[in-house]
């Protein structure tokens, strides 16, 4: 009955219809579905609306019962019939379609729920005082997650838990800070906290990392600065682990640091690899953080996507204690009030609540202070009409899968356009299968105007791209920053949408909003077909490349001062 009813809902309920709704409102429609179809015979969708009924009375004490009630009773049972020597149920791989996958489905949703109901009825417990009680909860909570995105992304999750380490800090005698024991000094001491490093052949963050941290150190010779891999996925029993970032990998992570920053590693710079575990593991990195007692906290990436490696945890910890600014290490990552200063690294979208945190848009100083000689213009490079396209893994599917087919149609006209173009695709996780679901796609390899290549060693990667004619950062890919840096020093023009990693670096003339996709075309067309247009582009990126240089350090170390007056003005309102 229950897949017969999402079945329906699914097919006859128009896309558009389930967008507009509110997320109140479709809560209120399920729960009056929900009662219609709750008659004798359904006992677990009369009692998953009686769950949604106390959710939306705030009675969370009976939705926990009602959740746990439904965890329970969703298992498929045993009979005595059945094979003895057979695997506990969930053991073995459940049959598609069959009882058990049923049965898994509905206990894990059953068991979301129960962990939003604990969270929140923890919150309560906090709030009237109950400290022990709430303790208790948010320990259940944390032990049931299955995966720790779940916590980053489900903001009752996250607040239950933060609640739970900011006592157990001022437990162990770390309270916040009083408005007269706040200085608005400039900051000499900054930390960079990130969940993970990624170190690979195809991530740029370390590089990115070290290069503000020596930028920092360049501008100011009494600046310290503390880069903090807190590994709070460790928080839960079961975090995604990727070989870019497996923990066994400090050695790498010291080597490159070494490399990127010479004689400053280990005395103005210093590097911490955090190996905590659990709820007190996440106490003691917190603690170890006040400890280092910067001035300024630099919290990089977000919480949105799959290997998202922001502290996410730490600083809705640290927020009351610590001048707290958030940077991107991607550009589609989301924010939250509990931050002092958003700096954007260009024009692109704000995603998720800013609350009263200042915005300011400041080129990051990831660019060598000493000026090197410039790429060699030679317009003649654009006879080559090789076209490139660049971001790493199973983006790269996805990404062109979300895309409508007009922007497509508007991006690949560019090949009809200039005769005789090859447009290159790098990085899919799986060629064939995008050539063969995208028709817009496969069409174009089949006349020899489109070539898709997986991810590419670096060297080979190198030598296509200083063949290449332009490159272009279509709408929605995320990253892709490392490939531009690359056309970069090639001397190859770029081309890029508003909404990206790589607009941060790009002269305005250059990036098109999501919406202007028929004048990207065009402009790439001219770009390809003269020698002046080539050429104008590639000396405007040299220039603007120099001006970065030249005042991205003081720059976003101005953004760095502002965050430390408004952690001031905050703590002196009473605003924790």
């Amino acid at each position: 009955m229950e897949r017969l009813l999402l079945k329906a809902y699914r097919t006859f309920v128009p896309n558009r219809l389930k967008r507009s709704l509110s997320p109140e409102l479709k809560a209120r429609v399920l729960e009056g579905l929900l009662y219609l179809i709750s008659r004798p015979g359904l006992a677990d969708l009369r009692r998953r609306h009686q769950a949604i009924t106390a959710e939306r009375a705030q009675n969370w004490a009976d939705a926990m019962a009602q959740w746990q009630h439904l965890a329970l009773t969703s298992l498929p049972e045993r009979h005595e019939d059945d094979d003895p020597a057979a695997p506990p149920i969930f053991v073995a791989p459940p049959v598609p379609n069959g009882v058990e996958e049923e049965a898994t489905r509905k206990t894990r949703y059953a068991l979301n729920g129960l962990r939003k109901a604990r969270a929140h009825r923890a919150l309560e417990l906090y709030a009237a005082g109950k400290d022990r009680a709430a303790a208790e909860l948010v320990c259940r909570v944390v032990e049931s997650l299955p995966d720790h995105r779940i916590l980053k992304n489900e903001p009752v999750l996250l607040a239950a838990t933060s609640t739970w380490l900011r006592r157990a800090l001022v437990e162990d005698g770390y309270p916040p800070p009083t408005s007269g024991t706040v200085s608005a000094r400039p900051p000499k001491s900054i930390a960079i906290c990130l969940d993970v490093l990624k170190i690979s052949d195809v991530h740029t963050h370390s590089r990115v990392l070290f290069s503000i941290c020596r930028n920092m150190m360049e501008l100011d010779p009494d600046i310290t600065t503390h880069l903090i891999v807190t590994r709070e996925r460790f928080v839960a029993t079961t975090p995604i682990i990727s070989p870019t970032f497996n923990p066994g990998r400090v050695a790498q992570v010291e080597d490159k640091a070494r490399a990127a920053l010479g004689p400053l590693f280990g005395t103005r710079f210093h590097l911490h690899m955090c190996n905590n575990f659990g709820l007190e593991g996440a106490a003691s990195t917190c603690r170890a953080i006040l400890r280092i007692a910067p001035d300024v906290v630099l919290y990089g990436g977000g919480h949105r996507g799959f290997y998202s490696n922001e502290s996410r945890l730490v600083r809705h910890t640290l927020y009351e204690h610590l001048p707290t600014a958030f940077f991107y290490i991607q550009s589609n990552n989301q924010v939250d009030p509990l931050t002092d200063m958003i700096i954007a690294r260009g024009p692109h979208r704000i995603d998720g609540e800013t609350g009263s945190a200042l915005i300011r848009i400041q080129p990051y100083p990831t660019i060598d202070p000493v000026a090197t000689e410039p790429p060699a213009v030679v317009p003649a490079k654009r006879q080559s009409k090789i076209i490139i396209s660049a971001i790493a893994g199973l983006r790269m599917n996805q990404r062109l899968a979300q895309q409508d087919r007009g922007t497509l149609e508007a991006l690949f006209a560019i090949l009809d356009k200039v005769p005789g173009s090859v447009w290159h695709l790098i990085g899919a996780s799986d060629p064939e299968a995008l050539v063969r679901d995208l028709p817009a796609v496969g069409k174009r390899v089949a006349r020899g105007q489109i070539v898709v290549h997986p991810v590419l060693p670096f060297p080979q990667f190198t030598a296509l791209m200083n063949n290449a004619a332009l490159f272009v950062h279509p709408p929605g890919f995320t990253g892709g920053s490392g490939g531009a840096a690359v056309a970069r020093e090639a001397g190859i023009p770029i081309l890029t949408t508003r909404d990206s990693d790589v607009s941060g670096r790009q002269p305005p003339e250059t990036v098109f909003a999501e919406t202007e996709m028929k004048a990207l075309a065009d402009k790439a067309a001219q770009v390809l077909q003269e020698d002046s247009a080539w050429e104008a582009v590639v000396r405007s990126q040299i220039a603007h490349k120099a001006w970065i240089r030249e005042t991205s350090a003081q720059g976003f170390y101005d953004c760095l001062c502002q965050t430390v007056q408004a952690f001031e003005r905050r703590c002196g309102a009473g605003l924790h």
